[in-house]
Order: structure tokens, then sequence, then C-alpha cells
């Protein structure tokens, strides 16, 4: 684990009022003057400096992949009408073999306005309960690879915390990069571990807001159990939050037995795994483009057929490809 992580509290006194004249987003590279947290992309999969080494350091390994990118992929399961962009770098090993470098979901040209506030109230909320002076660094084994050197983008000593986890996924090995929300604060369990998410609510009449709700998506009960599996068991910090009136009007944190109650996610999962074992099998070296525009087609795959596939970047080049590419494009339509 490289970075800085913070703790989150659990309590307030409601209804809480939200401050959304804030910035939220940082882009500059020094936060150690930072009085509350602001949301700030980590450097792309295919760009990260860290990975190589963990690559080289380890037999196989397929695929490296964000939290974010599989939770994209997992919505895929429960919502046809789902669009996204990803961007792929195929490379191959000193080995013979092969590693995807599946980056970060493009934002869309066009956004719906609740996926719009969803975005916005998940920066807001998690900037209300972390406490960002409290950041500190979590102890590392010796033998884990140094803190990389800063660079004009990304601090992997100062910057919110960045891990990286190997997993065996049926017949592939998969190294997942994550960001760890936060660690909870005023419970009694050993593993404070948390991310925090936001749930919208439109009600205009305060006295009809329900204080507990039970988890109704399918997706969110997966975006969930992802979350919390992947940090062993973690807890789930969830906000209820009054868009009309501004508000944080209840909070509670979830356990991985409420996620999986009456539930199971083994069809999410076996999802997951054929998917990505597809992938895998088509995409050759070089970049590629995972699509989903059409509900008509399950996903697209474009792939350059440049002789020379190492001087185009999709994630540097979007949304400007389309004028920048002058390669031909084959589509490949998964199953």
């Amino acid at each position: 684990m490289f970075g800085k992580i913070s703790t989150a509290s659990t309590t307030t006194n409601y209804p809480e009022k939200l401050d959304l004249k804030k910035e939220y987003v940082q882009t500059s590279l020094d936060s150690s003057d930072q009085d509350y947290y602001k949301k700030k992309l980590p450097p792309p999969i295919s760009q990260d400096s860290v990975i190589p080494t963990i690559i080289a350091k380890n037999t196989k390994i397929d695929i490296v992949v964000s939290l974010d990118t599989l939770t994209k992929l997992l919505e895929l399961h429960n919502n046809p009408s789902l669009e996204f962009d990803i961007p792929i770098v195929v490379r191959e090993n000193e080995k013979g073999s092969k590693t995807l470098y599946m980056d970060q979901p493009l934002l869309q040209d066009q956004i719906e306005t609740h996926e719009q506030n969803q975005i916005v109230y998940n920066m807001v909320f998690k900037s209300a309960r972390v406490d960002w002076k409290s950041r500190h660094s979590l102890e590392r084994n010796s033998t884990e690879i140094k803190d990389p050197e800063p660079t004009s983008h990304w601090n992997y000593k100062e910057d919110e915390n960045i891990r990286y986890d190997l997993y065996t996924f049926g017949e592939q090995t998969i190294l997942l990069r994550r960001q760890q929300d936060a660690l909870l604060n005023g419970i009694t369990s050993s593993n404070k571990q948390a991310y925090v998410s936001s749930v919208l609510d439109y009600s205009t009449d305060k006295k009809n807001i329900p204080i507990v709700e039970p988890l109704k998506s399918t997706f969110v009960r997966a975006r969930y159990w992802l979350q919390s599996y992947v940090s062993g068991h973690g807890k789930v910090l969830e906000g209820k939050i009054n868009v009309a009136k501004n508000e944080l009007v209840a909070m509670r944190y979830l356990h991985m037995r409420d996620i999986m109650e009456k539930w199971s996610p083994a069809h999410e999962s076996e999802y997951l795994r054929t998917l990505l074992l597809k992938l895998y099998k088509l995409v050759e070296p070089g970049h590629s483009y995972l699509l989903r525009k059409n509900k008509d087609v399950p996903l697209s795959i474009f792939q350059s057929t440049s002789e020379d596939k190492s001087n185009f970047d999709l994630y540097r080049a979007y949304p400007q490809q389309q004028e920048q590419q002058k390669e031909k494009e084959e589509t490949t339509s998964l199953p």
C-alpha cells in the first residue's frame, strides 16, 4: 500500500447541511496544505510506474484492472442499457505471455442528471465524513516495493492510498489496483476499512424519507459485495442524501452479512470470470478499446491494426481520437 489513508466519522447531527461550494477535485501535485478531502485521479493503469515492478516479481499476471473498472463491468450484468468506453493496452512479457492493462472507464459525452448528481454527492459525502488532517501511512512489509519517486501527476507517498492485490480468478491471475476510502472511527470491529457511498433521495417532503431502507438494487448489492470482499470483509459507509434540501438525513455502515442477506453473488462472479477470460483470449498485443454503446451488441472491441502499435494511446487521445486515429479498426463482438 502506498500513500495515506484517513479516518471517517460514523455519527453526526441530522440533518447535516452539505457544502456544494467547495472544490472537491484536486488538480495540483501538492496536497500537503489541504484541510479537507479532495478527489484526485490516480495515474492510468497502463502508465502506473509500480505495476511493471510487480509484474516482474511474479510468474504470471494476466490482467491488471482497477476496482472502478471491475465494478463497471459488474454493473453491465444487471444494467442492459449501460454504456462505457474502456481503453486497453496489451503488452507482451519477456516470458512469452501477455498482460492486459484495463484503464479507467472514460467519461461519457453525455451523462444523465442522476449520474451527475451521484458523482458529485459521492465526493461531497466522502469529504464531509473523512478527516483529511488525520491521514497517515499504514505499515508495510519490508519486502514490499519502495515508494516510487513523485511524478508530475502523482505523489505515491503523500497522496491518497493506492493498493495492489493479487487474486486467482478461475484460470487467471489478476492484479487489482484500488484505493481504500477510509478507516471507520467508533466501531469495535478489528477491520475498520471501509468504502464510502451515497444514496440519493429526491423527495421534497422530509417526513416521507425513511431512515433505513433494505438494499433493493441487485447492482448496489453486487458493488457493495465487491468492495467489502477486496477489503477483507470491510464495511460500506452509506449516507442517505436529500437532494432537494441538500442534506445528509441518515447514515449506516454495512457488514458483509448485511450485504449478503438472502442474496448470493454467484451469477455476478461467474459473469465476471467468463467475461475476463474471453476478453483475454480475444485481444492481441497493442492498443484496444472496449466499447458498450448499443444495447443490441453486448460488447465491441476496437483494436489497432497499425504495424507500430506503440505510438497510439487511446487514453491520452480521448476524446479527440476520432480525428487523430488514422488506423483501421476491426470490431469483434463478445457473446
